[in-house]
């Protein structure tokens, strides 16, 4: 039953990121003029609307952070069938363990689709999501099997590969000088394959190989894995104070420190 639960959990999850990979975020001017639209229709309808959800949902629109909507017809294309108890108390989870800020049901609104859920993620989403997608469903390592990093220190430390004052070591670390990077494991893994060939190019396929589960890879394009290079690049542009993965005529990247 666990094992069904968190399967449950992950494929909500799955919808959730979809929507949310699907809704730019909004510019800082549009956010402002909807705060500001969304006070004045609530105070203009404060004396008609007498039902507390009716108020929840507008307190709820003014809530900071992305906002999308979930419709159920959504869930069930992911084979999910659930109750609206039961769904609730998904999402209920996932706001518990942090990786959704908070949610409100809308019972047949405006919409032609009628009810729905509105969802408000946390600023640090996609960073959550990669964290709970790698405890869950592991992703295979050169070896086969998946990475597990070993928690205790070893008595000394090796330098494994090193590319400038960026290297990697044996006991799992990868770090600046002598800085440890607090990097997510699928970036890591990212950073020590680049650390092994360095000023080589590393081709989209042997990225997806090595940190990609192997069930996932037919789905995953160059857009994913773009994604998991750029976000390695800004992670180690904080240290460098330059880009140092660069991008290679859509052919792969090579690490140029």
């Amino acid at each position: 039953m666990e094992k069904e639960a968190r399967s449950i959990l992950y494929e909500v999850l799955k919808v959730v990121k979809t929507k949310a990979d699907l809704s730019p975020k909004p510019s800082p001017r549009k956010e402002k003029t909807k705060k500001e639209v969304l006070k004045r229709m609530k105070n203009e309808r404060v004396g008609i609307a007498t039902s507390t959800d009716v108020q929840h949902n507008w307190d709820f629109d003014l809530m900071p952070g992305k906002h999308i909507s979930i419709f159920p017809n959504e869930l069930s294309r992911q084979h999910i069938a659930l109750s609206k108890e039961d769904f609730e108390k998904v999402l209920g989870k996932l706001v518990e363990v942090g990786v959704l800020k908070d949610f409100v049901f809308v019972y047949k609104d405006n919409s032609h689709q009628g009810s729905r859920y509105k969802i408000i993620l946390p600023s640090d989403f996609e960073t959550i999501v990669e964290k709970y997608e790698e405890e869950s469903l592991g992703f295979d390592s050169p070896e086969g099997g998946a990475i597990q990093q070993n928690s205790k220190l070893k008595s000394t430390l090796i330098v494994v590969n090193r590319a400038g004052e960026l290297a990697s070591y044996n006991d799992g670390t990868i770090r600046y000088k002598k800085e440890i990077l607090n990097l997510p494991p699928r970036l890591k893994e990212l950073c020590r394959l680049f650390l092994e060939k360095p000023e080589r190019l590393i081709a989209f396929d042997d990225i997806k190989d090595r940190i990609i589960k192997a069930s996932r890879r037919p789905n995953i394009g160059w857009d994913t894995i773009s994604k998991y290079v750029s976000r390695l690049n800004i992670s180690l542009e904080i240290h460098f104070g330059k880009k140092v993965i660069i991008n290679q005529r859509e052919e792969g990247w090579y690490l140029k420190v």
